[in-house]
């Protein structure tokens, strides 16, 4: 089991940099500034 959490926290970890979203975050809200508030989540 042990095994098992520790290969989870890697994936996550990894996974979490790889889409880096605090950096993405400003590029998505330049490309969708002309929609909507509804819009905009459901292109999210």
């Amino acid at each position: 089991m042990n095994d098992l959490l520790a290969f989870g926290l890697l994936r996550f970890t990894s996974f979490f940099t790889l889409i880096n979203p605090l950096g993405a975050m400003p590029i998505f809200m330049t490309m969708t500034a002309e929609l909507n508030p509804a819009e905009r989540i459901k292109t999210a």
